[in-house]
């Protein structure tokens, strides 16, 4: 059994699945304790911003709260003596910020109700589940076919969808809208769902305990995949046959009975839920219609079963050594770079394919003699179709918005980069003005000194002089050269040289 949050007109709607971004701007002491200011942002919108105040203690209690993950996140210890120092401040503000960004960057621990609750109060109160089970106790009480037993917490990833043990559930009995939501009676599947026999554990215990870090991983075999995955398909181009799709999914969607894959939740199509692998699914481009949202959700999920663990990234081109050729095929049709920027195959297409073709000749196929009928009137038709059309076009809307996010942070990386080399082109020709400026002045005293050095010679003769004393010279004997010298350097004339001042 469960509950949905309510598709009310008067109240927010917010998706739960949109990425979470958290930055701790500062630290200010209130009360003689320190309160760190954190700035959370919700999907790609700047505009949807707000602060939270946070002391160290609340990120202690939520680390505790997330221990039953089972996954190591570098929370920084606790001080009692010199915690109001600042450099000490100083250092747990970026230590805190580390382990937050751990926390985020695990999607099980992102879709939690403490991380939401932690980063959001306002929108996550931690009574949500008292407030389900009020509402289920209020509305069974009203229809007297039911009885509530009991309540089984955490055992899903939605944050607004809660579980309840009935002692009669066998089957989909029942679904009724609310005011506050909507809840589906169906009956329990005592061995879970795919995801449980995956990770070797049961159905009925906390989500962060069974998926966060499980230790044990049970992957299927390339038989199972091939048995399990072609009866999905079906199930999945059937629903697609009657104007329906399930746009949901995963793992813990599909469980087993007598050697069949059972699909369930399809009712989150009509209720409005997101999807769980809708943040993988905004980093697409072509992948936006119904069809290709179950396809893509399809390769995710049989990469899951055949790992036993989930693809990180929105698309995947490497695969380990061993891996049989007609299941990597398949995985690549799916999930590849260049599949996930051209739409990737149909449904048909998929079940054609080798890999799946061999479970029909092993008699997986459906019987001649069963005959499914699922007929609905023109008006639910046209209900469907525009329910279709929605989801198509909110999901074109946030992946448009996402590329234009991005963009503008490449946009400012560039411009970030051009002023930089500005900066550093204005540096250079200072440096080489200065460079410049050094070297002439080098130059004038390097001149100066060679003057002061020297002292200038005198004034040559006339040339007419020159002439009569160069034919003097030129005929004359030694003794005579010896006059001539003389004569000139009694004729030199002192005052002609230049004055250096000394230093």
């Amino acid at each position: 059994m469960a509950i949905f949050e309510s598709s009310s007109q008067t109240k927010v709607r917010i998706d739960d699945t949109e990425k979470l971004e958290c930055a701790l701007e500062n630290a200010q002491n209130i009360n003689n304790h320190t309160e760190y200011i954190l700035r959370v942002q919700r999907g790609p919108n700047k505009e949807n911003k707000w602060t939270v105040s946070r002391r160290y203690r609340d990120f202690a209690a939520l680390n505790v709260s997330l221990q039953h993950a089972n996954i190591d996140l570098p929370i920084p210890p606790k001080k009692l003596i010199g915690n109001m120092q600042p450099s000490f401040v100083a250092e747990r503000q970026i230590a805190l910020q580390n382990y937050i960004n751990e926390v985020l960057k695990h999607q099980v621990l992102v879709l939690s109700l403490p991380v939401r609750s932690f980063l959001d109060p306002n929108n996550y109160p931690l009574t949500i589940a008292e407030q389900a089970l009020q509402t289920m106790s209020i509305a069974l009480r009203g229809d007297g076919h039911y009885e509530l037993k009991a309540a089984l917490p955490d055992i899903g990833w939605r944050i607004r969808k809660h579980y309840f043990l009935h002692p009669y559930i066998d089957e989909i009995l029942s679904i009724q809208t609310l005011e506050s939501g909507a809840y589906v009676v169906r009956r329990i599947h005592v061995n879970g769902s795919v995801r449980d026999l995956l990770y070797g554990t049961d159905y009925n215990k906390q989500y962060l305990a069974k998926y966060g870090n499980p230790k044990v991983r049970k992957p299927f075999t390339n038989g199972q995949l091939s048995h399990y995955g072609y009866q999905v398909l079906q199930a999945l181009k059937f629903l697609h046959d009657k104007g329906l799709a399930h746009g949901h999914l995963h793992p813990g969607n599909i469980a087993i009975e007598n050697q069949r894959a059972v699909l369930m939740d399809i009712e989150n199509f009509l209720t409005g839920v997101p999807c769980l692998h809708r943040p993988y699914m905004l980093e697409l481009k072509r992948t936006s219609t119904v069809e290709a949202i179950d396809v893509y959700c399809f390769g995710r999920t049989l990469y899951e079963m055949a790992f036993a663990e989930p693809l990180s990234s929105y698309y995947c081109d490497m695969y380990p050594d061993g891996i049989a050729p007609d299941l990597e095929s398949v995985l690549r049709l799916c999930l590849s770079s260049t599949s996930c920027k051209h739409g990737g195959p149909s449904i048909e297409q998929l079940l054609t394919h080798p890999f799946f073709t061999q479970a029909t000749m092993n008699g997986l196929g459906p019987r001649l003699d069963m005959r499914i009928h699922l007929k609905f009137p023109l008006t639910l038709k046209d209900q469907l179709r525009a329910c279709a059309s929605v989801t198509e076009d909110r999901l074109r809307r946030d992946q448009k918005m996402v590329r234009s996010a991005k963009k503008e942070v490449r946009i400012q990386e560039i411009l970030n980069s051009e002023q930089e080399m500005k900066k550093q082109r204005k540096r250079a020709k200072k440096r080489d003005s200065v460079w410049k400026s050094s070297s002439s002045l080098a130059e004038i005293r390097s001149q100066s000194a060679s003057t002061a050095s020297s002292p200038t010679p005198p004034t040559p003769p006339l040339s007419g002089e020159t002439s009569a004393n160069s034919s003097c010279l030129a005929g004359s004997s030694p003794a005579d050269a010896r006059g001539a010298l003389l004569n000139a350097i009694c004729s030199f004339d002192r005052t002609r040289l230049a004055r250096i001042d000394a230093r």
